[in-house]
């Protein structure tokens, strides 16, 4: 009954952090998950390097799900939540320098995340935001952007987000909106206000990381002048702070102004220190960039075959 609360599969951690309670002991679970395989109730499925990951039969989730009283319900998919938070949290925290890792549990974890959502925004609003924030990273980098532009919207447009998750939710919603070209005053707008909110905050890499997307929505505005000021700015704030992962994502915007400035030599050397950094950080994204750029100076010179 506990375990159709969650979708999509789960791991032993996940059922000892929501189901455990007085009732049925931590150091109870494992065996009866054994006992429920052995029934072939629950499967399992082990990849190379990672937990063991257990599914149920949908009709049978829907089934468990039908036995639950709606207090105690309510009390396990609030645990429910409260957990895929922790793990959307630490993923936003590390998404810098443990990209790669992140994009893939996150992805893994993308039904239950949803689930948590879904259940949220009907019990739960501020947290319904915070999580909604905390993985709007992750939608943008992957293939989510629509699902990230109709979420993050509703939020972006009610006001209901606050401090931390209203400056995420905004910066979120700008990455899933590039596209829309008449929209890009507001979302540069949307930028500036969490560069101030990073501000107040006092979080000196957010407010890097805000400038650096700033610079990149004046890149897309048509404006290099102003967007090689921001990628500066950004710039400059990561070395003062030294985390060497929110200053890999600040030099970004530095290498494509120089590409759009047409100042190949400066542009192609920040992109080979990119794509350095990049390897050693695992970070897909920037790799990503410091190649584009690269690519961009050999098109922009002629140099087809590069």
């Amino acid at each position: 009954k506990r375990l159709s609360v969650f979708s999509g599969g789960f791991d032993l951690k996940a059922v000892e952090e929501v189901c455990g309670d007085k009732s049925l002991p931590v150091e109870y679970i494992l065996d009866l998950l054994s006992n429920l395989m052995d029934r072939s109730l629950v499967s399992s499925i082990r990849n190379p390097g990672e937990p063991i990951r257990y599914h149920m039969l949908e009709t049978l989730r829907q089934y468990g799900s039908g036995l639950f009283q709606d207090k105690e319900e309510f009390k396990l998919k609030k645990r429910h939540l409260l957990y895929y938070i922790s793990i959307a949290e630490k993923a936003y925290r590390e998404r810098m320098k443990s990209q790669a890792f992140w994009l893939g549990k996150l992805q893994v974890e993308h039904d239950n995340i949803l689930t948590a959502l879904t259940w949220s925004e009907n019990h739960d609003l501020n947290r319904f935001t915070w999580l909604a924030g905390a993985i709007s990273w992750f939608w943008t980098r992957t293939k989510n952007i629509y699902l990230a532009r109709q979420i993050l919207g509703k939020i972006v447009s009610t006001g209901k987000a606050k401090s931390e998750a209203k400056a995420r939710t905004l910066i979120g919603y700008c990455w899933s909106s590039i596209g829309y070209v008449d929209q890009y005053a507001m979302l540069i707008e949307y930028v500036k206000q969490s560069i101030s909110i990073w501000r107040k905050l006092e979080n000196k890499n957010e407010e890097a990381v805000a400038y650096a997307d700033l610079a990149f929505g004046y890149y897309g505005f048509g404006d290099d002048d102003t967007g090689l000021k921001n990628a500066t700015t950004a710039y400059e704030i990561a070395q003062i702070e030294n985390d060497p992962s929110e200053l890999l994502y600040c030099m970004l915007p530095v290498s494509q102004g120089f590409v759009n400035h047409k100042k190949f030599g400066e542009a192609r050397t920040m992109a080979k220190r990119i794509i350095v950094l990049a390897e050693r950080h695992d970070n897909v994204f920037a790799l990503f960039v410091g190649h584009h750029n690269i690519g961009d100076c050999a098109l922009m010179e002629g140099k087809y075959n590069e």
